[in-house]
C-alpha cells in the first residue's frame, strides 16, 4: 500500500511498521528474522522507544515494497514534530490563574498547558468568566479578540 506522506507526517515509523505487520499477520520475531535484524531492535522501533536507523529502514522498505527513503523521511518528520512539541512546552511556564473546576473531568495538576493549548483555550472561552478568558489570553500571549476563533458555541 502506498501512503501519502502528508497524511502521516509526525507519525513514528514504528506505528506504520506495526500496522503493516498486523495487516500481514506476521509476528515481530518472524519479520526480524526475514530482514536479518535483532528482534529487540525491531520491537523498540515498533514501540516507539527508538528511532529507525538507515540500515534498518532500507531493509524494511525493501520487504514492504516502499520507496527507498520513505521510512527515514517519516522519521525526520516525527523528530521535527517532537522538537516543536518540546519547544512549545519550554515556552510555556506556570499555570494560569483560572478556576480548577473548569477542568472537572481531568487532573488539573497534570494538564500539559503547552500540548493541550487549543482545547484549553476552547474550554475557557466556552465556560470561563470574562476575567478567566482575559487571563488565558495573557497566559498564552494572545490578543483577547483572537480567542473568539476558539469558541465552540453554536451560532444561529
Amino acid at each position: 500500500m502506498r501512503y501519502r506522506i502528508e497524511n502521516i507526517k509526525g507519525m513514528h515509523p514504528g506505528a506504520l511498521i506495526k500496522h503493516e505487520l498486523n495487516k500481514k499477520k506476521i509476528s515481530q520475531r518472524k519479520f526480524a528474522a526475514i530482514i536479518d535484524e535483532h528482534w529487540q531492535i525491531l520491537n523498540a522501533i515498533i514501540n516507539e522507544k527508538r528511532g529507525i536507523s538507515l540500515t534498518t529502514a532500507l531493509k524494511i522498505e525493501k520487504e514492504f515494497g516502499y520507496q527507498e527513503g520513505f521510512l527515514m523521511i517519516l522519521q525526520v518528520y516525527y523528530d521535527i514534530a517532537k522538537q516543536k512539541q518540546k519547544e512549545l512546552r519550554d515556552s510555556i511556564k506556570g499555570v494560569p490563574a483560572i478556576r480548577r473546576i473548569l477542568f472537572w473531568d481531568t487532573d488539573f495538576d497534570s494538564i500539559d498547558w503547552a500540548v493541550s493549548k487549543e482545547s484549553i483555550i476552547s474550554r475557557v472561552v466556552e465556560r470561563g468568566t470574562e476575567d478567566e478568558i482575559a487571563e488565558i489570553a495573557r497566559f498564552y500571549g494572545m490578543p483577547l479578540d483572537s480567542l473568539s476563533e476558539f469558541t465552540t458555541k453554536p451560532t444561529y
